[in-house]
Protein backbone atom coordinates (compact mmCIF):
# COMPACT_ATOMS: atom_id res chain seq x y z
CA UNK A 1 0.00 0.00 0.00
CA UNK A 2 1.16 3.59 -0.64
CA UNK A 3 2.30 5.85 2.38
CA UNK A 4 1.48 9.29 2.41
CA UNK A 5 2.33 11.85 5.21
CA UNK A 6 -0.02 15.12 4.26
CA UNK A 7 0.95 16.46 7.67
CA UNK A 8 4.36 17.59 8.64
CA UNK A 9 6.29 20.17 10.63
CA UNK A 10 9.53 21.90 10.52
CA UNK A 11 11.23 23.84 12.07
CA UNK A 12 9.66 27.10 10.30
CA UNK A 13 6.78 26.43 12.76
CA UNK A 14 6.50 24.11 15.86
CA UNK A 15 8.63 21.25 14.69
CA UNK A 16 12.06 20.27 15.31
CA UNK A 17 13.33 19.25 12.06
CA UNK A 18 14.54 20.92 8.86
CA UNK A 19 12.47 21.03 5.43
CA UNK A 20 15.89 19.22 4.31
CA UNK A 21 15.57 16.50 6.49
CA UNK A 22 11.70 15.89 6.08
CA UNK A 23 12.49 15.18 3.31
CA UNK A 24 15.31 12.67 3.46
CA UNK A 25 12.96 11.03 6.35
CA UNK A 26 9.86 10.39 3.98
CA UNK A 27 11.91 8.92 1.55
CA UNK A 28 13.74 6.66 4.33
CA UNK A 29 10.12 5.75 5.59
CA UNK A 30 9.01 4.67 2.43
CA UNK A 31 6.84 7.34 1.92
CA UNK A 32 5.57 8.63 -1.77
CA UNK A 33 3.69 11.93 -1.29
CA UNK A 34 4.38 14.23 1.98
CA UNK A 35 3.91 17.97 2.35
CA UNK A 36 5.20 19.89 5.23
CA UNK A 37 2.08 21.71 6.86
CA UNK A 38 3.58 24.49 8.65
CA UNK A 39 1.43 26.76 11.24
CA UNK A 40 -0.23 29.97 9.71
CA UNK A 41 2.78 30.49 7.67
CA UNK A 42 4.40 29.13 4.38
CA UNK A 43 8.29 29.59 3.95
CA UNK A 44 8.42 31.39 0.32
CA UNK A 45 11.55 29.11 -0.16
CA UNK A 46 10.71 25.68 0.72
CA UNK A 47 9.90 23.58 -2.72
CA UNK A 48 13.71 24.47 -3.07
CA UNK A 49 14.75 22.71 0.04
CA UNK A 50 13.01 19.32 -0.48
CA UNK A 51 14.22 18.01 -3.68
CA UNK A 52 16.66 15.16 -2.77
CA UNK A 53 13.66 11.93 -2.32
CA UNK A 54 12.08 10.19 -4.88
CA UNK A 55 8.70 11.41 -2.90
CA UNK A 56 6.13 13.94 -4.58
CA UNK A 57 6.03 17.17 -2.52
CA UNK A 58 3.41 18.79 -2.20
CA UNK A 59 3.30 22.37 -0.90
CA UNK A 60 1.46 23.26 2.69
CA UNK A 61 -0.31 24.71 5.37
CA UNK A 62 -2.24 24.30 8.39
CA UNK A 63 -4.40 27.55 9.94
CA UNK A 64 -5.81 27.81 13.05
CA UNK A 65 -9.28 29.29 13.28
CA UNK A 66 -12.55 28.97 15.43
CA UNK A 67 -15.77 27.78 14.34
CA UNK A 68 -17.67 30.75 15.44
CA UNK A 69 -21.19 28.13 15.50
CA UNK A 70 -19.84 25.74 17.99
CA UNK A 71 -17.08 27.81 19.49
CA UNK A 72 -14.70 25.05 18.64
CA UNK A 73 -11.23 25.35 18.04
CA UNK A 74 -10.66 23.77 13.99
CA UNK A 75 -7.62 23.33 12.03
CA UNK A 76 -8.03 23.64 8.64
CA UNK A 77 -5.33 22.20 5.84
CA UNK A 78 -4.55 24.01 2.85
CA UNK A 79 -2.06 22.56 -0.16
CA UNK A 80 -1.29 23.64 -3.31
CA UNK A 81 1.74 23.79 -5.32
CA UNK A 82 0.77 27.27 -6.64
CA UNK A 83 0.08 28.59 -3.61
CA UNK A 84 -0.01 32.43 -3.55
CA UNK A 85 2.20 31.97 -0.39
CA UNK A 86 2.87 36.04 0.09
CA UNK A 87 -1.19 37.15 -0.18
CA UNK A 88 -1.33 34.11 2.51
CA UNK A 89 1.11 34.81 4.71
CA UNK A 90 0.23 38.37 4.72
CA UNK A 91 -3.73 37.15 5.60
CA UNK A 92 -2.35 35.36 8.29
CA UNK A 93 -0.20 38.01 9.84
CA UNK A 94 -2.22 38.95 12.61
CA UNK A 95 -2.94 34.92 13.69
CA UNK A 96 0.66 34.67 13.98
CA UNK A 97 0.97 37.89 15.73
CA UNK A 98 -1.80 36.96 18.31
CA UNK A 99 0.49 33.60 19.00
CA UNK A 100 3.73 35.65 19.55
CA UNK A 101 0.83 37.75 22.13
CA UNK A 102 0.03 34.31 23.73
CA UNK A 103 3.74 33.22 24.47
CA UNK A 104 5.05 36.41 25.75
CA UNK A 105 1.90 35.71 28.74
CA UNK A 106 3.13 31.89 28.45
CA UNK A 107 6.61 33.36 28.69
CA UNK A 108 5.77 35.66 32.00
CA UNK A 109 3.92 32.40 33.38
CA UNK A 110 6.76 30.34 33.46
CA UNK A 111 9.22 32.91 35.06
CA UNK A 112 6.82 33.55 37.59
CA UNK A 113 6.28 29.65 38.79
CA UNK A 114 9.67 28.16 37.49
CA UNK A 115 12.24 31.38 38.29
CA UNK A 116 12.99 30.77 34.78
CA UNK A 117 14.88 34.12 32.84
CA UNK A 118 13.00 33.20 29.54
CA UNK A 119 12.71 36.62 27.13
CA UNK A 120 10.23 36.42 24.21
CA UNK A 121 13.40 38.39 21.86
CA UNK A 122 15.76 35.98 22.92
CA UNK A 123 14.02 33.46 21.83
CA UNK A 124 12.60 34.18 18.67
CA UNK A 125 15.70 35.61 17.39
CA UNK A 126 16.85 31.98 17.70
CA UNK A 127 14.05 30.49 15.88
CA UNK A 128 13.13 29.53 11.90
CA UNK A 129 9.99 30.30 13.10
CA UNK A 130 7.63 33.56 12.40
CA UNK A 131 6.25 32.84 16.64
CA UNK A 132 7.22 31.11 19.64
CA UNK A 133 5.13 28.31 20.01
CA UNK A 134 3.96 25.77 23.20
CA UNK A 135 6.47 23.23 21.90
CA UNK A 136 9.47 25.61 21.95
CA UNK A 137 8.75 26.97 25.14
CA UNK A 138 7.87 24.03 26.38
CA UNK A 139 11.43 22.10 25.38
CA UNK A 140 13.36 25.35 26.70
CA UNK A 141 11.24 24.51 29.85
CA UNK A 142 12.53 21.38 29.93
CA UNK A 143 16.14 22.20 29.25
CA UNK A 144 15.87 24.57 32.16
CA UNK A 145 15.10 22.11 34.53
CA UNK A 146 17.64 19.93 33.92
CA UNK A 147 15.62 17.12 32.13
CA UNK A 148 13.51 16.49 35.02
CA UNK A 149 10.34 16.86 33.22
CA UNK A 150 8.95 15.29 30.50
CA UNK A 151 8.02 17.01 27.46
CA UNK A 152 4.26 16.12 27.98
CA UNK A 153 4.39 17.56 30.99
CA UNK A 154 6.17 20.93 30.02
CA UNK A 155 3.53 21.23 27.64
CA UNK A 156 1.01 21.35 30.38
CA UNK A 157 2.76 24.12 31.81
CA UNK A 158 2.57 26.03 29.06
CA UNK A 159 -1.09 27.00 28.70
CA UNK A 160 -2.89 30.61 29.83
CA UNK A 161 -6.36 31.66 30.04
CA UNK A 162 -6.72 33.92 26.62
CA UNK A 163 -9.20 35.25 24.61
CA UNK A 164 -9.41 34.01 21.18
CA UNK A 165 -11.40 37.04 18.94
CA UNK A 166 -7.74 37.17 16.77
CA UNK A 167 -8.41 33.68 15.65
CA UNK A 168 -10.44 33.60 12.04
CA UNK A 169 -13.67 31.88 11.28
CA UNK A 170 -13.03 28.87 9.98
CA UNK A 171 -15.03 29.64 7.00
CA UNK A 172 -12.91 32.76 6.54
CA UNK A 173 -9.86 30.24 6.33
CA UNK A 174 -11.46 27.86 4.06
CA UNK A 175 -11.95 30.61 1.83
CA UNK A 176 -8.84 32.47 2.02
CA UNK A 177 -6.91 29.00 1.34
CA UNK A 178 -9.30 28.49 -1.44
CA UNK A 179 -8.41 32.29 -3.01
CA UNK A 180 -4.88 31.45 -2.54
CA UNK A 181 -5.13 28.60 -5.05
CA UNK A 182 -5.16 26.00 -2.35
CA UNK A 183 -7.59 22.97 -1.29
CA UNK A 184 -8.93 23.11 2.14
CA UNK A 185 -9.03 20.16 4.28
CA UNK A 186 -10.37 19.71 7.93
CA UNK A 187 -7.43 18.42 10.20
CA UNK A 188 -7.78 15.73 12.60
CA UNK A 189 -11.70 15.39 12.82
CA UNK A 190 -11.36 12.53 14.92
CA UNK A 191 -10.62 14.39 17.61
CA UNK A 192 -13.99 16.36 16.87
CA UNK A 193 -16.57 13.33 17.54
CA UNK A 194 -17.51 13.76 21.15
CA UNK A 195 -16.91 17.42 20.95
CA UNK A 196 -19.34 18.20 18.13
CA UNK A 197 -21.99 16.91 15.59
CA UNK A 198 -18.90 16.23 13.12
CA UNK A 199 -21.26 15.11 9.93
CA UNK A 200 -23.21 18.78 10.57
CA UNK A 201 -19.36 20.58 10.37
CA UNK A 202 -18.15 18.88 7.90
CA UNK A 203 -21.62 19.49 5.64
CA UNK A 204 -21.45 23.57 6.76
CA UNK A 205 -18.05 23.76 5.38
CA UNK A 206 -18.26 22.14 2.21
CA UNK A 207 -20.86 25.12 1.49
CA UNK A 208 -17.86 27.21 1.79
CA UNK A 209 -15.38 25.47 0.14
CA UNK A 210 -14.32 22.50 2.13
CA UNK A 211 -12.54 20.14 -0.27
CA UNK A 212 -11.72 17.06 2.13
CA UNK A 213 -10.99 15.65 5.59
CA UNK A 214 -7.81 14.34 6.99
CA UNK A 215 -9.16 10.64 7.39
CA UNK A 216 -6.51 8.62 7.65
CA UNK A 217 -4.40 10.50 10.74
CA UNK A 218 -1.78 8.57 12.71
CA UNK A 219 -3.99 8.86 16.34
CA UNK A 220 -7.36 7.89 14.21
CA UNK A 221 -8.38 4.06 15.21
CA UNK A 222 -9.70 1.91 12.76
CA UNK A 223 -13.46 2.39 13.67
CA UNK A 224 -12.65 6.14 14.02
CA UNK A 225 -11.07 6.08 9.98
CA UNK A 226 -14.17 4.19 8.99
CA UNK A 227 -16.27 6.63 10.25
CA UNK A 228 -14.36 9.22 8.70
CA UNK A 229 -14.21 7.75 5.37
CA UNK A 230 -18.46 7.17 5.54
CA UNK A 231 -19.09 10.76 5.91
CA UNK A 232 -15.95 11.69 3.16
CA UNK A 233 -18.12 9.59 0.99
CA UNK A 234 -21.57 10.60 1.73
CA UNK A 235 -20.50 13.89 1.03
CA UNK A 236 -17.95 13.23 -1.87
CA UNK A 237 -14.74 15.41 -0.58
CA UNK A 238 -11.40 14.05 -0.76
CA UNK A 239 -9.46 12.20 1.74
CA UNK A 240 -6.17 13.01 3.24
CA UNK A 241 -3.88 11.47 5.73
CA UNK A 242 -0.89 12.53 7.76
CA UNK A 243 0.81 11.61 11.03
CA UNK A 244 0.90 15.27 12.29
CA UNK A 245 5.16 14.89 12.73
CA UNK A 246 6.89 17.87 15.10
CA UNK A 247 10.53 15.56 15.44
CA UNK A 248 11.50 12.64 17.33
CA UNK A 249 11.22 14.39 21.07
CA UNK A 250 7.54 15.86 20.22
CA UNK A 251 5.55 12.93 18.22
CA UNK A 252 4.29 9.16 19.11
CA UNK A 253 3.89 8.49 15.68
CA UNK A 254 6.61 7.71 12.71
CA UNK A 255 5.94 9.61 9.43
CA UNK A 256 3.45 8.46 6.83
CA UNK A 257 -0.17 6.84 7.04
CA UNK A 258 -1.14 3.99 4.42
CA UNK A 259 -3.76 4.24 2.46
CA UNK A 260 -5.36 2.33 -0.86
CA UNK A 261 -3.98 2.63 -4.25
CA UNK A 262 -7.32 4.94 -4.83
CA UNK A 263 -6.88 7.04 -2.30
CA UNK A 264 -3.17 7.74 -3.15
CA UNK A 265 -4.08 8.18 -7.01
CA UNK A 266 -6.90 10.81 -5.76
CA UNK A 267 -4.68 12.57 -3.51
CA UNK A 268 -2.52 12.99 -6.80
CA UNK A 269 -4.87 13.83 -9.10
CA UNK A 270 -6.65 16.46 -7.12
CA UNK A 271 -3.23 18.21 -6.19
CA UNK A 272 -1.96 18.04 -9.69
CA UNK A 273 -4.45 20.25 -10.49
CA UNK A 274 -3.92 23.01 -8.33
Amino acid sequence: MPKIDLHMHSHYSDGQDSPEYLDNLIEKEGGSLFSITDHNYIYPKIKELVVRSKANFLQGIEVSSMDRVTSQSLHILGYSNNFNISALNEALYPVVNGYNERAKMIIKELNSKFNCDFSFETIKKELFSVCVSRNVLAMRLVEFTGNKMSIADAVKECFVQEENSWMPDASEVIKLINNCGGVAVLAHPGNLFDKIDLPELVSRLIDVGLGGIEVYYARHSQETIKELSSIAMRYDVLMTGGSDWHGKDLSKFAPGVEVSDIIYNMCISRFKTN
